[in-house]
C-alpha cells in the first residue's frame, strides 16, 4: 500500500539524516523530500505521530521528533522495561543454537576489534549483531504487541545514535557487554542475564546522554552480573 511505503520512505529519510530532529517542514516539503505523494503521506503522518516521531503542529507543519534527555530517558526505559522479561524467558526456553549464534557472533567481533583496527565494515557488523540480538531475544516472547512497541523504541535510539554512532573506543566494551549477557544465557543463568542486561542498557542509556562508562567503572551492576 502507498501509506505504507511513505511510512517506509520516512523512516529510511530519517535515519539517513535527510531529515534533522527538531526540523520543521510542512507536508509538500516533507513529501518532496520522501518521494511520495501527499495523501499517503498525509496517512503515514497519523502512524508517526502515534510513534512520536513526528508531531503536526498547526501554523508550522510537521516537526520531527527532537532527541532530547527525555527521550532517551524514556528510550531507554522502556527498553530496559521490556527486555528485562524478554531475556529472562529467553535464558531458560531458547534453544542452545540459537543462543551460540549471538554469542559467536559478539566473541569472533570482540576478537577483531581487539586485533585492530576497528574498520567501517566491523562498526557495520557490531551495530547487526548488536540490533538482531535484542530483537531475537523480544520476539522469542512470541508476542507480536510487544514486538511492535520495542520495534518503535529500537527505532527512537536509532534516531538518538545518529549523534552517537558505534565508535572504534565503543566496540570493545559494547560486544563485552553483550557476551556477559549471552555468557549467562549460555548458562541458563535467567537473573544473571536480567542483571547484566540492566548493565548493558545503562551503559546503553549513558552513552546516548555522551557519558562514557566502562564495565570496571559499574561496579554494582557487574557484581550482580556475576
Amino acid at each position: 500500500m502507498l501509506r505504507e511505503q511513505a511510512y517506509t520512505k520516512f523512516k529510511e529519510c530519517l535515519f539517513a539524516a535527510k531529515l534533522e530532529p527538531g526540523q520543521f517542514v510542512s507536508q509538500r516539503e516533507l513529501c518532496d523530500i520522501v518521494g511520495v505523494p501527499l495523501g499517503p503521506m498525509r496517512e503515514a503522518l497519523k502512524r508517526l505521530e502515534a510513534e512520536s516521531l513526528v508531531r503536526l503542529v498547526a501554523q508550522r507543519g510537521v516537526q520531527i521528533a527532537d532527541v532530547n534527555l527525555d527521550l532517551i530517558k524514556n528510550t531507554c526505559e522502556l527498553r530496559l522495561f521490556l527486555e528485562k522479561e524478554a531475556v529472562r524467558r529467553f535464558a531458560a526456553k531458547a534453544p542452545r543454537q540459537r543462543i551460540d549464534r549471538h554469542h559467536q557472533a559478539f566473541d569472533e567481533i570482540l576478537r577483531q576489534a581487539k586485533r585492530g583496527p576497528a574498520t567501517s565494515r566491523l562498526l557495520q557488523r557490531a551495530y547487526n549483531a548488536d540490533v538482531a540480538f535484542h530483537r531475537d531475544v523480544v520476539e522469542h516472547l512470541d508476542n507480536p504487541m510487544i514486538a511492535e512497541v520495542h520495534q518503535e523504541a529500537m527505532d527512537k535510539l536509532r534516531l538518538i545514535r545518529r549523534r552517537n554512532q558505534m565508535t572504534e573506543a565503543r566496540i570493545i566494551p559494547v560486544m563485552t557487554e553483550h557476551m556477559l549477557v549471552t555468557a549467562a544465557i549460555r548458562r541458563r543463568d535467567a537473573e544473571g542475564a536480567v542483571a547484566a542486561m540492566e548493565t548493558h542498557l545503562s551503559m546503553v542509556q549513558a552513552r546516548a546522554m555522551g557519558i562514557e562508562i566502562f564495565l570496571d567503572s559499574f561496579q554494582p551492576a557487574q557484581t550482580a552480573a556475576g
